[in-house]
């Protein structure tokens, strides 16, 4: 029998139906770094939000010394905030957001180096689980204390993790000086 338009169809809509659930069960581990991550993520009661600034963006963006953000240990570069509480109804925005798979594109690769904006602290008595935000890049990071294990994007979520970031810190110029990606 001759393959058909129909046939050909069906195959291929079965092929993105499995790589697609393939990349939903990977998720959790190349996102988050693990499936207990994830599980902190999903559960964490307590969450605090931080807005973090690599010190040479603080008055002259053309300043930045990639040199010293890239790598393990950037993160010691960062000033970091006052902590903030994320109240009930922003956090299950935030984990709806998140911990959707379609947020991110696995096989996407971006050229550039993260310039992290804002920190989410999901805490549990038995560890923290950070989630970094790139607003520049729309890149996402899990990390555990000062060390990442994991990220990806967040190209299709941006929009609503701005308005979500310009939410949470109202008077910070630069969070409310966030573009809508128009459609992006």
């Amino acid at each position: 029998m001759k393959p058909t338009r129909v046939h050909i169809l069906v195959w291929f809509l079965a092929a993105l139906t499995f790589y697609t659930e393939a990349n939903e069960k990977k998720y959790p581990d190349n996102i988050f770094g693990s499936a207990e991550n994830y599980d902190i993520v999903k559960s964490a009661q307590e969450v605090t939000a931080f807005r973090v600034t690599p010190p040479h963006l603080a008055h002259d963006p053309d300043s930045v010394d990639f040199e010293k953000l890239s790598g393990s240990d950037d993160l010691k570069h960062y000033k970091v905030g006052e902590p903030l509480k994320v109240d009930a109804a922003t956090l299950t925005e935030l984990r709806k957001l998140i911990l959707d798979p379609k947020i991110d594109d696995p096989d996407s690769a971006k050229g550039c180096l993260p310039v992290w904006g804002v920190r989410l602290d999901f805490v549990t008595p038995k560890k923290t689980v950070s989630i970094y935000l790139c607003y520049q890049c729309y890149i996402l990071a899990a990390a555990e204390g000062q060390k990442f294990v994991g990220g990806g994007d967040f190209d299709p979520a941006y929009d609503q993790l701005a308005a979500i970031a310009k939410r949470l810190f109202p008077n910070d110029k630069d969070i409310q000086n966030m573009r809508a990606t128009l459609g992006r």
